[in-house]
């Protein structure tokens, strides 16, 4: 009998969190996973956008039994705060479908101290997947010192290994938001920790006609996702379209449920820059391996295994 995973899911959503976060929803339905909890950060949009999004994603796929903790509203030293607004100024291409969700389900507890209760509570349990920045798991950590002790293991979409940014031309928008948390994550973790950069994803990009015309959207919560996805590729592109889709969270998504998705990794000692004007975010890796490896960093994922995974996940109405 296969282990089931107990999950907290850490995000910003995002559209791409929330493509994510339905693939877990779709392997909580197939007894793979437990979803203990999501919580939210800032960062894809501000945090209280960011809880609309969960919240309103959960009402249309009737799951509000699952409980969402509020979390950081900025970074840990609240300098470059700006949101990335990619997906727009809520998140869901500035469409305002979240504007209603009922906020009454959050709970009272912040996040990050959520979070380092459900994992004391689970010692050795929880595996935790972070979706957006770090600025929580930081949090958690340094009110906590056997928190990552306590950590079965950890997920993380965020960075790069070839310098290859999406916010600047060398970071990651996950990493460059909050570098501070991510310097404290990586000198202080000391559970077994997967990376998954950002050049990876951009090698399973698909056809932007793929997700809209073959993806199935046959779910309220699919077809929420989805007018929100064309209002966003409308107004990022002109109403001219984009040639591919990613979905960075979805490819994290991918390799949590399915490990025999990561084609070719390789351990590591990484940290990241804090302080260059133009490298600000980068990550670094010790190519020579003088240093003790801290994470194990993806570098090829199967696409053929992503989109099975995402037709499994999407038909089933």
């Amino acid at each position: 009998m296969l282990e089931i995973k107990h999950i907290i899911i850490d995000t910003d959503p995002g559209i791409d969190d929330l493509h994510a976060i339905l693939m877990f929803l779709a392997a909580e339905k197939r007894n793979e996973v437990k979803i203990v909890a999501i919580t939210v950060t800032a960062g894809n949009t501000d945090v209280n956008n960011g809880c609309r999004n969960v919240v309103s994603l959960l009402e249309k796929a009737c799951r509000t039994d699952i409980p969402v903790y509020k979390g950081a509203s900025k970074n840990l030293i609240s300098e470059d705060c700006d949101f990335l607004q990619y997906y727009g100024r809520d998140g869901l291409g500035n469409t305002g479908y979240a504007n209603n969700a009922n906020l009454d389900i959050l709970r009272d507890e912040p996040s990050s101290l959520a979070i380092r209760r459900l994992v004391k509570e689970n010692r050795g349990l929880i595996t935790l997947v972070c979706l957006g920045p770090l600025t929580n798991i930081a949090l958690a950590a340094k009110t906590d010192d056997d928190f990552y002790m306590n950590l079965k293991e950890i997920f993380i979409m965020g960075g790069t290994i070839r310098g290859k940014g999406n916010v600047t031309l060398m970071a990651e928008f996950n990493f460059y938001f909050d570098p501070e948390s991510v310097y404290s994550f990586l000198h202080t973790v000391t559970c077994p920790t997967t990376i998954l950069p950002f050049e990876p994803v951009l090698e399973v990009a698909l056809p932007a006609t793929w997700r809209f015309e073959v993806l199935p959207n046959l779910t309220p919560e699919m077809k929420f996702l989805t007018a929100a996805e064309k209002s966003f590729y409308k107004f990022k592109n002109g109403g001219g379209g984009k040639d591919v889709w990613t979905s960075a969270d979805g490819c994290l998504a991918l390799i949590v449920l399915h490990p025999e998705a990561v084609l070719r990794s390789c351990e590591y000692h990484m940290s990241i820059e804090l302080h260059g004007k133009r490298t600000r975010g980068q990550c670094i890796l010790d190519h020579t391996k003088e240093r003790k490896s801290n994470v194990t960093v993806v570098e090829e994922i199967s696409q053929e295994l992503l989109v099975n995974a995402l037709i499994e996940t999407h038909s089933r109405s």
